[in-house]
């Protein structure tokens, strides 16, 4: 018999309204105790329970492990979500170190490559030195050999 099809008047026993909700018979006469369950003690003090109480609460007890199952798919979702997103930040880490080395081995490659330049300058102004120099005596010698010897020998 379906809840709709029931008697205003319809109860169960406290066993039975235990047995429906799936709690202990104690449980049940507490949330009679309490209110959250509607029944009536008979004449010898034992519960009879509202059958409609019974399948209201049955249905919020329902709702509420459906609700709490989303809260756990979600927060499985969001578990695997952290993990993924760890996985990524430690493989950031690791590219930011290593470009962080590779940054370090350019910067002294940089560096000595611009000292060997300024040495390789330094050796270039050195040898246009030694050019204009050697180029200054073929000079002279070129000069000196055309005059005649005698001048050469008394200067002249």
């Amino acid at each position: 018999m379906s809840l709709a099809e029931q008697p205003e008047n319809f109860t169960y026993t406290a066993a039975e309204a235990a047995r429906i909700l799936r709690l202990s018979s104690q449980r049940v006469r507490q949330l009679l105790a309490s209110g959250e369950l509607r029944g009536v003690r008979d004449e010898v003090g034992h519960w009879e329970v509202d059958a409609r109480s019974v399948h209201e609460l049955l249905n919020e007890r329902r709702e509420a492990f459906s609700e709490a199952l989303e809260d756990l798919l979600r927060l499985s979702e969001l578990e695997a979500e952290v993990r993924e997103l760890r996985y990524v930040l430690g493989r950031a880490e690791g590219r930011l170190e290593l470009t962080k080395g590779a940054e370090s081995a350019l910067r002294a490659e940089r560096e000595r490559l611009l000292e060997d330049l300024a040495r390789e300058r330094e050796r270039a102004d050195k040898l246009e030195g030694a050019k204009e120099e050697a180029q200054r005596l073929r000079e002279e010698l070129e000069a000196a050999r055309s005059k005649g010897f005698w001048r050469r020998l008394f200067g002249g």
